[in-house]
């Protein structure tokens, strides 16, 4: 009889966290406003970055002209990624991200400091990187090969946008719809580097 009532006891506490499972709900609160459906949230200095649903996420480290900025800023309205200041700081929420469009300006292919220490400090995974760089003597293979030097677990892209000072936003626009990511993806789990 006390085998039975255990055994009984044991199947609904079971019964009860597969449900839970199933159920899909998530139980970690939300920090911050929610965006309205049909924009993704810009994140500024002091915030990490919150996924609005897209698995895009565009970061990148602003320069002096703001052409970085501007080409960050067409790539996300075009893809429908959540954009992203790497000069604002870390904590980084990528758990939701499947892709991250890179934006930095560098010379001869050397990543600045800045994007150093966000691929030094982020477990990219199982995620996809595609760059897009500003500056002289730039080569896509050379981009791809410090990002994977500093990020050997994350998968990269098919290819790399490389500008030059007056490009225009419309060529980062063209550029990010090629890519066909607009549509999203699952985000991937944490990988190991």
């Amino acid at each position: 009889m006390r085998k039975t009532i255990a055994a009984l006891l044991l199947l609904a506490v079971l019964a009860g966290s597969l449900t839970a499972c199933a159920s899909g709900e998530n139980s970690e609160p939300t920090v911050g406003p929610q965006p309205t459906v049909g924009t993704e949230p810009t994140v500024g200095a002091g915030e990490a970055a919150e996924p609005a649903g897209s698995g895009i996420l565009v970061a990148y480290l602003p320069e002096e002209s703001g052409a970085v900025a501007q080409a960050a800023e067409a790539i996300a309205g075009t893809v429908g990624g959540t954009l992203a200041d790497l000069s604002a700081g870390g904590g980084w929420n990528l758990n939701a991200y499947a892709f991250v469009l890179l934006g930095f300006a560098a010379q001869n292919s050397a990543l600045p400091a800045g994007v150093q220490t966000f691929l030094r400090e982020s477990d990219l995974g199982a995620r996809t990187i595609y760059p897009f760089v500003l500056g002289q003597g730039n080569a896509e293979d050379a981009v791809f090969a410090a990002i994977s030097g500093l990020e050997p677990g994350a998968l990269l892209g098919s290819s790399a946008l490389l500008l030059t000072e007056g490009a225009d936003a419309e060529s980062a626009a063209a550029w990010a719809e090629g890519l066909s990511l607009a549509g999203g993806a699952a985000a991937p789990q944490a990988g190991g580097n």
